[in-house]
């Protein structure tokens, strides 16, 4: 006890880390003083991490320290180094401090150029430290596209998503939950038939065939909670049944699926409330192997099923072209590890047990840190420094005993892992893994805003933006993203679609669609608000993203002038015009009705999608008009005009919905050469119109 105090409570004279590339050799050095800075003989403890150029059998670094120092120990005497990965070795050298100025050098064997040298007294900084950000234009040049359709299998070459027959990937799409949480239970409640929701559902999504009026994607973490039990194994319910439907219509509408099969936490009710997860803290998920048994079971379950709808195994199916192994991971800090005071990302208990063995916040902390302690020279080393290179081998190995679990059931689709969070222990972890990209997210001005986001021009969250050079290797997705809290603003959809682009990002799934049958009212997830019916002018911007998505080359730089505008042909938005439009040779889209056009319009638009006016048609609805042009017919379709009865909130009621649809009759005039007739159009239905008259299709 008195020693573990001893350190605690020790002077911390130097902490740092040194971190050179010479021919590919990477030494890092960090050092700390534990025994107190007037002794005569000074101990110190360094920790010497280091990856070799190529591999290394039964080696150990060359410390040499100043007379009169000498290395009283080197932990382990010899390891096996690899260029795939750091190794540790705990030294502890002692001595009498001559100079401020003393130094340590380390090498490896027979190379010199290898060498790395500290001042023992320095400026604090980590192992792992904050690396360089990279431009995508810099890490890895575009490449042509391939088209999403037909569906077929991906694969990563040199940090690039493409298609096994070649051409970058590039899908836009979005999370989709009739399966699960609240949009589950509202279905339930409204007595409604999911299947038939889904299907209605996927008809708003998928209008085209291969065109900008349809998502490509759709991205599901699924809620494990309501779908295994205690020891992973996987239960056949209704939740179950609704994925596998949704499974079976991806693969008829030509929608890539991305499937997260943990999500961790419970999300509402209906739940089962003895799943494998439900009282395990998400970051024991990474560090507590003795989790990992039940995660194994239940994703070789998982995957290996059979969908009755297809007679397919999940993993087999032709649609599931990328998995990502958990959602939104969270890691404790040294502090938190060694404090057992409950922290985010914990599990719920009750009051009375709390900070107490049976809370398992504080019981996996302990069981965690005895983990931990068994990998050190002795207690005695337990620091920051050391954890976090723990930290570094139990993500690394998380990563790697899930990612042989999915390929063992034989799995080929590209597999993620999330670096969403600015940390960079998981960062260097997720390199060092086979995992094959990396998932990020976009909530500009963040979730939950108060007041609501519309009063705020959130486009400079848009601004170019590289990545950490660390994670290189690994192509980029984008596993959620929204314009959160904005009722009226459109202009965030394409902003994000050229930032995710800037990036390097070549998936991206908007989080979350609203089911038309209760977007109305939008109770499941009032933060966010996407519709094709309810919301015409956020998903004509969408489109318009999406579109912008798909044409944006990896690694396209903007340095806008102005901060109201971003203006990166084909697509132009604004914020004080709240205003977002598309114009391509034959392609014209705008979200709402705008004189402002500082792109080229195109002269004779073949296909036009837009809410409102615009400089081809007039229309007074307000709902969307999607118009196809071939020859000397027009097909227009208009969708059902949309009154809102509630402003400025995002979340009503079955009984106080936000919006109603009404069928209405509107004057409808193209405003092309030969087409000037005005004809009249009801809402909610498709016409083919000739430059003589109209008829309803």
């Amino acid at each position: 006890m008195t020693r573990k105090i001893t350190l605690v409570t020790c002077l911390f004279i130097s902490l740092f880390c040194a971190s050179i590339t010479v021919a590919q050799d990477e030494i890092r050095i960090s050092s700390r003083l534990v025994s107190d800075s007037m002794d005569k003989v000074q101990n110190w403890q360094i920790l010497v991490m280091v990856r070799p150029q190529t591999e290394l059998k039964a080696t150990a670094p060359i410390i040499q320290v100043p007379q009169p120092f000498k290395v009283v120990s080197i932990q382990p005497e010899q390891a096996d180094l690899s260029p795939e990965r750091f190794t540790l070795f705990y030294v502890t050298v002692s001595g009498q401090m001559v100079s401020s100025h003393s130094s340590l050098d380390v090498s490896l064997p027979n190379r010199p150029e290898s060498k790395t040298s500290i001042k023992l007294f320095s400026e604090k900084n980590k192992l792992f430290s904050q690396p360089e950000i990279q431009k995508e234009a810099d890490r890895q040049a575009p490449r042509p596209q391939g088209k999403p359709l037909p569906l077929r299998p991906m694969q990563v070459r040199d940090g690039v998503l493409e298609y096994l027959d070649g051409g970058e990937v590039a899908l836009w799409g979005v999370n989709y939950y009739p399966q699960s949480f609240l949009e589950f239970q509202l279905f339930k409640e409204q007595n409604i038939d999911i299947k038939t929701a889904i299907n209605a559902d996927l008809d708003d999504l998928v209008r085209d065939t291969d065109g900008p009026n349809r998502i490509n994607a759709i991205r599901i973490h699924v809620v494990d909670t309501e779908i295994s039990d205690a020891e992973g194994n996987l239960i056949r319910n209704e939740h179950l049944d609704m994925l596998d439907y949704l499974v079976s219509k991806c693969n008829e509408r030509g929608i890539h699926l991305w499937l997260t099969p943990i999500a961790w936490w419970g999300g509402t009710q209906p739940r089962r409330d003895d799943a494998f997860s439900l009282q395990t803290p998400i970051q024991a998920l990474f560090y507590s192997s003795e989790t990992w048994a039940f995660q194994q079971r239940y994703l070789k379950q998982f995957l290996e099923h059979e969908n009755p709808y297809t007679k397919r195994r999940l993993v087999d199916e032709p649609c599931l072209n990328l998995f990502e192994i958990i959602n939104e991971p969270l890691y404790w800090s040294y502090g938190e590890l060694t404090k057992l005071s409950k922290t985010n990302g914990g599990v719920n208990v009750k009051k009375e047990d709390e900070n107490t063995d049976a809370d398992p916040n504080v019981a996996y902390r302990k069981k965690i840190r005895k983990e931990w302690n068994t990998t050190l020279p002795g207690p005695e080393w337990e620091s920051a420094e050391a954890w976090d290179y723990f930290q570094y081998t139990q993500i690394r190995h998380y990563i790697e005993t899930m990612y042989q679990t999915i390929r063992a059931t034989g799995a080929k689709q590209p597999i993620a892992f999330s670096a969403w969070l600015n940390h960079n222990v998981s960062h260097h972890a997720i390199a060092d893994s086979p995992c094959e990209t990396i998932a990020m997210s976009l909530y500009p001005g963040g979730l939950s805003q108060t007041p609501q986001a519309d009063a705020r021009n959130l486009l400079t969250s848009t601004s170019d933006a590289g990545w950490s050079s660390v994670l290189a290797k690994k192509a980029r997705l984008v596993y959620e993203f929204d314009a959160s809290d904005t009722y009226r603003q459109i202009d965030l959809y394409p902003a994000m679609a050229r930032f995710f682009r800037n990036k390097g990002a070549q998936v991206a799934c908007q989080f979350q669609y609203d089911s038309r049958f209760h977007a109305a009212h939008n109770q499941a997830w009032p933060t966010h608000y996407l519709n094709a019916v309810h919301a015409p002018e956020r998903f004509v911007s969408f489109l318009i993203a999406g579109e912008t998505f798909r044409t944006l080359p990896r690694g396209t730089q903007l340095n806008p002038a102005n901060p109201d505008e971003r203006i990166f042909p084909p697509t132009a938005v604004s914020y004080s015009k709240n205003a977002a439009l598309l114009c391509k040779e034959q392609l014209f889209m705008q979200a709402r009705p705008t004189d402002w056009h500082p792109i080229p319009l195109p002269e004779k638009p073949t296909r036009i999608i837009a809410v409102g006016s615009t400089p081809y048609f007039d229309y007074e609805g307000t709902g969307i008009v999607d118009v196809r042009i071939k020859g000397d017919t027009a097909e227009v379709r208009v969708n059902p005009d949309v009154k809102r009865l509630q402003f400025d909130v995002l979340r009503g009621t079955p009984e106080k919905p936000l919006t109603q649809l009404e069928q209405g009759k509107h004057p409808f005039r193209l405003k092309l050469p030969g087409w000037e007739k005005t004809v009249e159009l009801e809402s909610g239905k498709t016409y083919q119109l000739n430059k003589e008259n109209a008829k309803e299709r």
